[in-house]
């Protein structure tokens, strides 16, 4: 096929004049789309410039001899039957349609001078300064991705505690991702339906989450659902430490992949797409976004995040639990004294969040988000057992009340 460059075994329609061939469903392909993964419009051309061209979506070669979708702007290519899948185009013709302004509604603050922003997530000016937290007693957490603030720039609030990393301050207001043929729009206030303010659950980690979110709005057609700030920076081709080659986001919508750093099954993946050393290879987004240095309680040194070790039989001792630690499955492990913990139990319901911060879990009422640091931890109003975790939940109604976070987060409660 000309438009396509595919075999088929269907009848297709050819001219006699100039052998020109072309499948019947390629008639209608459209000449100017936009996909979820290119910032950029994309048009059907009948042929490429010279050259060794890869499809960015599947990552196989392109034929340039043969028609195909390309960027006017950068070097895009993408295979006409990869462009218009149903998960990757929005069903939009755009051809005569003027261009959006989208430069415009990406731009998530104003800036007031050298120093000085006003952001669209807060009601106050923002000022630039470094951090003064260090690795090892962090006071500082951005609100934004609920992650520590170090010794780097940052913009803090003139008139109260709201922070944001420089990295988070700039994250646009729109952008595409695979996660979803329409645009993600940034929001400040965390929520998951009607039951549940300042925290959603993130549909590619599955993580409990207290910052901002990327969010689909429901209707008829499409359910709601949120996206987590660190989840949204991991697009297109990606590189993890844990592997030497690029990783690429796949959905695997018919069958479920198993993770290579937890070794469970999942929807979303970052797969290794080489064919010669280690296709195969499946990395989900809980595991990519996991801290590779961290500071736990039960420790006294940082740890460091081990991608497991394949070539040893031996097991470990999870230093929280006291369970097992497979070492064939990704751990966090103290290069000082040699300790070793679950990532699970480094990093419970929550990935970080800010003492203080508070949350309406369901018909579980409203909580405040303390940290469990007390001689004698809390003892939970549900199961009765001592809270294991960094933080625990105190009802704001009845002070007296605590719920541990495996209490408190019911998953089941969020779908």
């Amino acid at each position: 096929c000309c438009a396509c460059g595919l075999h088929s075994t269907k009848y297709p329609c050819l001219c006699l004049q100039c052998s020109f061939i072309i499948h019947r469903t390629c008639i209608y392909l459209p000449r100017v789309i936009y996909i979820n993964r290119h910032d950029h419009r994309i048009s059907h051309v009948s042929s490429l410039a010279p050259g060794k061209w890869i499809c960015r979506v599947c990552y196989e070669h392109v034929n340039g001899e043969y028609g195909a979708y390309s960027c006017s702007v950068c070097s895009y290519v993408v295979h006409s039957k990869c462009a218009t899948n149903g998960i990757i185009w929005d069903g939009r013709e755009l051809e005569g349609v003027p261009e959006e302004d989208e430069e415009e509604e990406s731009e998530p603050f104003k800036v007031i001078d050298q120093n000085l922003i006003k952001h669209f997530s807060h009601d106050h000016i923002l000022k630039a300064s470094i951090s003064s937290s260090r690795l090892m007693e962090p006071r500082e957490y951005c609100c934004a991705c609920s992650l520590p603030l170090y010794s780097e720039l940052s913009y803090k609030c003139t008139q109260c505690d709201f922070l944001l990393h420089d990295a988070c301050a700039n994250l646009p207001l729109k952008k595409r991702h695979e996660i979803s043929i329409r645009k993600l729009t940034l929001s400040a206030k965390s929520r998951h339906g009607a039951k549940f303010e300042n925290l959603f659950l993130c549909i590619a980690c599955l993580r409990y989450c207290t910052g901002f979110s990327y969010n689909i709005k429901a209707d008829d057609d499409y359910p709601q659902y949120s996206l987590d700030v660190r989840c949204a920076t991991i697009s297109d081709a990606f590189k993890h430490e844990s592997h030497p080659h690029w990783l690429y986001v796949s959905f695997e919508y018919q069958f479920l992949a198993r993770c290579n750093g937890c070794d469970s099954f999942c929807w979303f993946v970052l797969l290794c797409k080489d064919k010669n050393d280690c296709r195969g290879y499946n990395l989900c987004f809980r595991c990519a976004t996991l801290p590779t240095l961290v500071i736990n309680k039960y420790d006294d040194h940082p740890l460091s995040l081990c991608y497991g070790d394949k070539t040893m039989d031996a097991t470990y001792c999870c230093g929280i639990c006291e369970e097992d630690v497979y070492n064939k499955i990704w751990f966090y492990k103290c290069n000082e004294c040699g300790s070793t913990l679950h990532t699970n139990c480094v990093f419970q319901n929550l990935m970080h969040s800010r003492p203080g911060y508070s949350l309406l879990i369901g018909n579980k009422g409203s909580f405040d988000l303390l940290p469990n640091n007390h001689l004698s931890r809390r003892l939970c109003y549900f199961c009765k057992i001592r809270c294991m975790g960094d933080f625990v939940l105190n009802k704001i109604s009845d002070t007296s009340i605590f719920i541990c976070f495996s209490c408190g987060f019911d998953y089941k409660d969020f779908v």
